[in-house]
């Protein structure tokens, strides 16, 4: 059974907390578990499971119970009933076979929509900036760099290299600007 790419990353949304399989530790396992096995590339995968090829698409995997349980730590009953609440719920489609389950992550495009990744990854890029920018800037003995930043901020200049900012403040002010780009541009959308 094949395992998904090592260093790839799943999306989890802030709604899922108010979901109601959220407060049921055995099947919010489980839908994580499944999240981080589902097929993550466009482009379909052949898996061979006893002889017999199965070809995988995105957001499904190959599942067998023991090798579930073995990942888990969940019991098979405890797996049976999760995957039945799943499905209940929508989550999940299971395609049992006599030598394997085939199961889709139903919303799998919705989980791990790449059009927002990008933007997402920018905004956490700048957010971490502004984050390390503070704390380091706690101590920072010169302050007219600091006064400059602040009046760079404040009247939305971003000449700052200008003025002798160091690489880290030039940065910051460049990613500042490339959001407000980005925000003005998303209000002109929609």
């Amino acid at each position: 059974m094949d395992e998904p790419p090592k260093g790839g990353f799943v999306k989890l949304y802030h709604k899922a907390l108010k979901h109601p399989l959220f407060k049921n530790p055995a099947c919010w396992h489980y839908f994580d578990f499944c999240l981080l096995r589902a097929w993550w590339s466009d482009e379909p995968t052949r898996v061979e499971v006893k002889g017999e090829e199965v070809v995988v698409q995105r957001g499904q995997f190959v599942a067998a119970l023991r090798n579930d349980a073995r990942a888990t730590g969940l019991t098979y009953q405890q797996i049976r009933t999760c995957r039945r609440k799943l499905e209940k719920f929508g989550i999940l489609t299971l395609k049992p076979t006599h030598l394997f389950t085939l199961i889709t992550v139903c919303k799998y495009e919705l989980y791990q929509d790449r059009q927002h990744a990008t933007q997402h990854a920018t905004q956490h890029t700048i957010n971490t900036l502004s984050t390390h920018y503070q704390h380091n800037n706690k101590n920072v003995k010169n302050v007219k760099k600091v006064k400059d930043i602040k009046k760079a901020n404040s009247v939305g200049d971003f000449r700052g290299a200008k003025r002798g900012l160091s690489p880290e403040a030039q940065t910051f002010k460049k990613l500042l600007e490339e959001r407000s780009k980005n925000e003005k541009a998303q209000d002109q959308r929609g």
